[in-house]
């Protein structure tokens, strides 16, 4: 069991973009790989754009596809998913030649009653998606100074006992937070904050609205109707 108190204040903080042409080869949540023809693989870090997510691309683009990217450099950002550091981040994505032709597109069927009415409710889960990824798209960026307090107890023990004190320079673009600069009871930290001993806490702000209404979302919504709440 742990309990954690944190404080956060403001503090501050990049060059022309490069542009790599090559075969899409993997995207996930947050980045996305190219193979060049020299068989160099490049690693891209999205963007908390509406435009560039992960969904919006598996939607527009197949693996195998030859695109150009545009990246920005930035700081090293690490990412879980593909355990690593990410130093460029996606600003521009354009199909060079898509991999296989596409399929036509077969003549719509009629719809019936129960199908209309399922596509009205799908509307309106669509409409509730689009409203959330605006706003997770649109998170205010900062950098701040986090001081972070851990406690921790034994068992299900009410007696709480001081642990340490870890302090980090934040930096919070949209939804992502990335901490660096860490000090742990005033020493450096030089590894990863991942790799510290613990309870500790990820993020930024608003972090499960994305891969909640994302495309690439396993989990089925299915609409029950309309409620009011506190009018």
């Amino acid at each position: 069991m742990a309990l954690l108190a944190l404080l956060m204040q403001p503090c501050h903080g990049f060059a022309a973009d490069v542009v790599y042409s090559g075969s899409l080869e993997r995207v996930g949540q947050e980045s996305i790989s190219i193979r060049l023809a020299d068989q160099r693989v490049i690693d891209a870090r999205l963007p908390n754009t509406r435009l560039l997510t992960a969904g919006k691309i598996v939607a527009q683009y197949d693996i195998g596809d030859e695109v150009e990217i545009s990246c920005r450099q930035i700081k090293p950002v690490w990412e879980e998913d593909t355990s690593r550091y990410q130093f460029l981040e996606l600003t521009k994505l354009r199909l060079l030649r898509a991999s296989s032709p596409k399929p036509a597109a077969s003549a719509p069927t009629p719809l019936t009653q129960a199908e209309v009415l399922d596509a009205a409710a799908h509307s309106k889960l669509e409409q509730a998606r689009e409203i959330n990824l605006e706003y997770a798209s649109n998170m205010p960026n900062f950098v701040a100074d986090e001081t972070a307090m851990r406690y921790t107890s034994e068992g299900t023990s009410r007696q709480w006992r001081y642990l340490d004190t870890i302090e980090t320079e934040i930096t919070v673009t949209g939804n992502r937070a990335v901490r660096q600069q860490i000090r742990r009871d005033g020493r450096p930290w030089t590894r990863p904050f991942e790799a510290l001993p613990g309870f500790k806490w990820y993020g930024g702000f608003g972090t499960e609205l994305e891969p909640l209404f994302g495309l690439q979302c396993p989990t089925t919504i299915e609409y029950e109707g309309r409620a009011e709440l506190r009018g």
